[in-house]
């Protein structure tokens, strides 16, 4: 079985003044919160147990904000990360919960990833798996080098542009390698860095890797500029196909983890608003 976390908490000091009041994950990706987009990826692959990595003082606004999810299908479990140490620590604690054969799909909750034909064109087999998108800022970011077609390493935010393949906020992790999660160490900023996980299963397992082609559209919404972006983004795919992006609701509905008439009555409760205008017409009629 394959479980979805969603890592949501850290500080969000990328965001300041907005996150001195506000989860960031909670602030609004043009006209949906921001989690709602990490969430549908992880719906549209199939998983319905989906676990949120937060802060505890936050925890009740996601509560609040899933409320009506729980009666689509989607399981929720929260797990607890007061201190911002990094990606690594929110698995380690999100894993606690986890059973012993279970596999993972981690997400970072203010990346977003949108496509036609994504996210049913990953592919996952016996192999942890990181996901590949070309950018041009690579030294912001966790780098591949890759040779002969094999990925041989990653690089944190390499000081020189070796590679344009960034490594995105998605990674697919099988259960056989959470052996290895209690091997690493701090880094100098004071967290355990994801990278060097991944780089001990590339030593000591199987890594595996996947380039998301042009086809696809990724970006970390963490700083004004690139959240920016993306609400303008979404904006115009969905003004132009008149279609939602990151529709919750709709997604459970075309995965079937609710009926039609279930949504219906949930929706029906849902105050005026073009979010209910958009269900009711688009999916309820």
């Amino acid at each position: 079985m394959t479980i979805g976390i969603i890592l949501a908490g850290g500080s969000g000091k990328r965001l300041f003044p907005l996150t001195s009041y506000i989860n960031k994950h909670l602030l609004n990706i043009y006209n949906k919160p921001m989690i709602f987009y990490s969430l549908s990826v992880l719906l549209l692959l199939g998983i319905k147990k989906i676990i949120i990595v937060t802060k505890e003082k936050d925890q009740k606004y996601f509560y609040k904000l899933f409320n009506n999810f729980k009666y689509m299908g989607i399981l929720f479990e929260f797990c607890i990360q007061n201190k911002p140490k990094g990606i690594l620590d929110g698995l380690k604690l999100a894993k606690k919960k986890l059973n012993k054969d279970e596999d993972v799909f981690l997400i970072l909750g203010d990346n977003i990833f949108y496509g036609e034909a994504f996210p049913k064109n990953l592919e996952v087999k016996q192999n942890s798996k990181v996901f590949l998108y070309r950018v041009t800022n690579s030294k912001d970011y966790g780098v591949a080098k890759i040779k002969n077609g094999k990925l041989i390493s990653i690089v944190e935010k390499p000081k020189n542009n070796f590679s344009d393949l960034a490594v995105t906020g998605l990674y697919f992790y099988k259960s056989k390698d959470f052996k290895f999660i209690n091997k690493t160490s701090y880094s100098k900023r004071g967290e355990l860095e994801i990278t060097d996980f991944n780089n001990l299963i590339l030593q000591k397992s199987d890594l595996d890797y996947q380039i998301l082609g042009r086809g696809s559209y990724w970006i970390d919404a963490g700083t004004f500029s690139r959240f920016l972006d993306a609400s303008n983004y979404i904006k115009s795919i969905q003004d132009r196909t008149n279609l939602e992006i990151g529709c919750v609701e709709e997604i459970c509905l075309i995965m079937k983890l609710v009926t039609k008439k279930n949504l219906k009555r949930i929706v029906l409760k849902y105050p005026d608003s073009d979010y209910k205008e958009y269900l009711i017409k688009k999916i309820l009629k």
